[in-house]
């Protein structure tokens, strides 16, 4: 029986001004280190899979964020660049690959006609 995943919490700042030059890069150094772990392919001593066995598995909370985001009646702009990064990034956290193409096609539509 393999061991149960590890749920890994990680807050980082997505949107916003920090989002460039801190978030995205803190986000991708997350990602890639969860990604080698899992597969093993760090150097020795640590080159094991996973943690004891277990994988590892980031518990995003940015479709929570962008939920509640959404309840106080932030993201209602259709032209606020922040509101649609909130709805992407929701929509890429809860892994809806037809919510995202429409998100981006509303979106450019939008840009369009503006």
């Amino acid at each position: 029986a393999s061991a149960q995943p590890v749920k890994l919490g990680v807050s980082l700042f997505l949107a916003g001004a920090a989002a460039g030059p801190f978030g995205v890069p803190a986000r991708n150094g997350v990602e890639l280190m969860i990604d080698s772990i899992n597969k093993g392919t760090l150097p020795a001593p640590y080159n094991t899979k996973g943690l004891a066995g277990a994988s590892i598995v980031v518990n995003d909370l940015s479709a929570d964020a962008a939920e509640a985001a959404a309840a106080k009646g932030i993201g209602a702009d259709p032209h606020c660049d922040r509101c649609w990064d909130l709805r992407l990034q929701g929509a890429r956290a809860a892994g809806d690959d037809s919510l995202l193409r429409l998100l981006e096609e509303q979106r450019h539509r939008i840009a369009e006609t503006s």
